[in-house]
């Protein structure tokens, strides 16, 4: 659930950030939560890969847990805030880490986007119960900062709840080492790959391509399966770290080597940087408006508690309506990439968000009917985004089965890196340009994707185009 939607109110009511400079102390705390995050997040993916799905999950939920605990009780923003932030971060990067390679275990090639659809609507519905449950609390109790640390206490009660309840439902390591195992033996050396199709279409000829990427990685590999199931199932320290150093460099050279996995992993970084962009500047941008504007209260120390409620009305609604339209569209979103070509989708996701971030940035009002139509672009997109990245960088296609952790810590990583430079660039020119500008960083960004997209597109057609012209040419020599 995202509670960052009320962050600026934190700031406000319990720490009493001053108005001129919430924007950088905002973007700031965020930016140093995303570096504590790229120091662990590639380290938890790793670890899941040698001791399960189970442990990492535990421990995620349960910081994530303390933390909301200790959240609203912190007295300064340095450094009780940012040591807790920190805390939250190492949590966070283990549950978003465990998300993907868990997705990567479970699903079915044929139905990957739609359990991808189905994980986006949970994160959706998530998302609106932080909204318009978790939002409201502070607004009904009448006392703002009361009000947030209720809040925080019950999401705190959840996550502990999530840790006890993942701890007795998923497999054991020890289970799902040995699920490992025979689904490696299956594989064998990979040489019982599926025979290419005689008169190849382009999604079989497509298909057949990140097949080979996928072969060509692991045969390339300088860690060979066997080895790497031997230092996995080692018990010794020494043992685990080799396992880890293996994992991590096998599962670089993966991504390397295939386009769609390198696509996907820039999905990743602008789907984590509109997530943030939703989530911490359109709710800066309303208070600021309404700051301007003269319909709050100014910054004396007696009007604090009751700070800007016309801001968190209309936050919540603008945010709480991007991300209706974002849970409506996950299932869509789940459907048709399970039938659409993927790179394809990924292209019409990022020219939505991209048009409605620039309308964002040149609206005048938050309050203005326009932005329903921007909130639709923006919903769309992102959940766009998310979907179709997170079912590119799970495909097992793409990913060898004993590297699913490594390589969904890989995706998270460039994920914390979208929110790192989106946090940080988008704080500072919110305060010394406009309250806008983190809507224009994050609309060029877009641009990036865009072309990534229609490179690949144009990679495995011209690959589909030479494999059927070969397969004509041979039929004629027949």
């Amino acid at each position: 659930m995202k509670l960052g939607v009320y962050y600026v109110f934190i700031l406000k009511d319990i720490l009493h950030v001053p108005d001129n400079i919430i924007g950088y102390t905002s973007g700031s705390l965020v930016f140093y939560d995303q570096i504590g995050t790229l120091v662990v997040i590639t380290f938890w993916g790793v670890l899941s890969d040698s001791f399960g799905r189970r442990p990492i999950y535990v421990i995620g939920y349960t910081l994530i847990g303390i933390t909301f605990i200790l959240y609203p009780l912190t007295q300064n923003v340095y450094p009780q805030l940012l040591l807790l932030r920190l805390l939250f971060c190492i949590g966070g990067a283990a549950v978003s880490t465990m998300i993907s390679a868990v997705l990567a275990d479970i699903a079915d090639e044929r139905d990957r986007g739609k359990i991808a659809g189905i994980s986006g609507l949970f994160t959706g519905l998530g998302a609106l119960i932080g909204l318009f449950v978790f939002l409201r609390i502070p607004v009904m109790i009448g006392h703002t900062g009361n009000g947030l640390r209720n809040s925080y206490w019950i999401i705190a009660a959840i996550s502990i709840v999530l840790a006890v309840v993942l701890g007795f439902t998923l497999p054991s390591p020890k289970l799902v080492r040995e699920i490992m195992k025979k689904q490696l033996q299956q594989e064998g050396d990979l040489t019982t790959l599926p025979a290419r199709s005689a008169n190849p279409t382009p999604s079989t000829s497509a298909s057949t391509c990140s097949v080979n990427t996928h072969e060509n990685s692991l045969a390339e590999s300088s860690t060979p399966l066997p080895n790497t199931l031997q230092k996995i199932s080692n018990a010794s320290l020494m043992g685990h770290f080799t396992a880890i150093y293996s994992l991590t460099r096998d599962g670089l050279r993966t991504v390397v080597r295939d386009p769609r996995l390198i696509l996907g992993l820039i999905g990743s970084f602008l789907a984590r940087g509109d997530t943030i962009t939703v989530t911490l500047f359109i709710p800066l941008w309303v208070y600021k408006h309404h700051v301007m504007s003269g319909e709050c209260e100014g910054n004396s120390p007696d009007t604090l508690e009751v700070s800007c409620p016309k801001a968190y009305i209309v936050s919540s609604i603008l945010t709480g309506v991007i991300q209706t339209f974002a849970l409506v569209g996950a299932p869509i979103f789940g459907f048709i990439t399970d039938i659409v070509y993927p790179p394809l989708l990924m292209l019409i996701s990022t020219v939505l968000a991209m048009a409605g971030y620039l309308l964002l940035f040149l609206s005048t009002s938050p309050g203005s009917k326009l932005n329903y139509f921007t909130a639709f672009l923006i919903g769309f997109g992102e959940i766009g985004l998310i979907i179709v990245s997170l079912t590119l960088v799970t495909s097992a296609k793409s990913m060898p089965i004993h590297l699913r952790g490594s390589i969904s810590g890989i995706s998270s990583f460039c994920g914390a890196s979208g929110i790192l430079i989106v946090s940080k660039v988008g704080g500072l020119l919110f305060d010394s340009w406009t309250p806008g500008a983190p809507f224009l960083v994050i609309s060029l960004m877009h641009i990036l994707c865009v072309a990534s997209s229609v490179t690949v597109i144009c990679l495995e057609y011209k690959k589909v185009w030479g494999v059927s012209r070969i397969t004509t040419s041979n039929t004629a020599s027949a």
